[in-house]
């Protein structure tokens, strides 16, 4: 008898600790909205393509690494069945439909809910944590490589793609050569 209370009284302890445990919310990664000042988002000009980005940002994150934050609309008149963006930082995005959905004339492309970031504002604090000086330290270009709508055309405009990376890959070897230099005189 005395072994059977000792098991039960075991059994309530579990029971309350588990109850009495709040649920532990994952903690958010956190990020500021770089300012155009400092890195400049830059769209690329590209004729007859029919996506457009809207509200384009880039984001430092607190504790590191950044991403890019924008919205897509289809401007053309087909409706788009899969399509590939990507920017001078080297990201490059495809993104597909599920079966049968189409970003029709006129739609904003659906965005993924991502409940795991935050955006917080840049403070003084932040500003200097980050390094953000007052002076320009780049621009990033955003552009749509290929498109295929649901008819089966294609817009593609991989070939300025390349161009563009090679144009960033030479002017950041240019700059590593230069930082070379500085560094090593006498």
């Amino acid at each position: 008898m005395k072994y059977l209370i000792e098991i039960f009284c075991l059994i309530c302890i579990c029971a309350m600790s588990i109850i009495a445990q709040k649920p532990v919310e994952p903690t958010k990664e956190q990020f500021v909205e770089v300012p155009r000042e400092i890195i400049l988002p830059t769209i690329a000009v590209q004729p007859g393509c029919p996506l457009q980005f809207e509200k384009v940002v880039v984001l430092d994150g607190v504790g590191g690494g950044g991403i890019t934050s924008y919205k897509l609309r289809n401007i053309g008149t087909k409706p788009i069945r899969r399509f590939t963006v990507a920017n001078s930082f080297g990201s490059v995005f495809t993104w597909q439909m599920n079966s049968g959905e189409l970003v029709m004339p006129g739609q904003l492309v659906p965005q993924l809910e991502d409940n795991r970031r935050e955006t917080v504002p840049l403070t003084d604090e932040l500003r200097k944590k980050l390094g953000m000086k007052n002076s320009m330290r780049g621009m990033v270009v955003f552009m749509v490589v290929n498109i295929e709508f649901s008819d089966g055309t294609k817009y593609n405009d991989e070939k300025t793609f390349k161009a563009m990376q090679g144009l960033f890959d030479d002017l950041d070897e240019a700059m590593n050569q230069y930082k070379r230099r500085v560094t090593n005189r006498p």
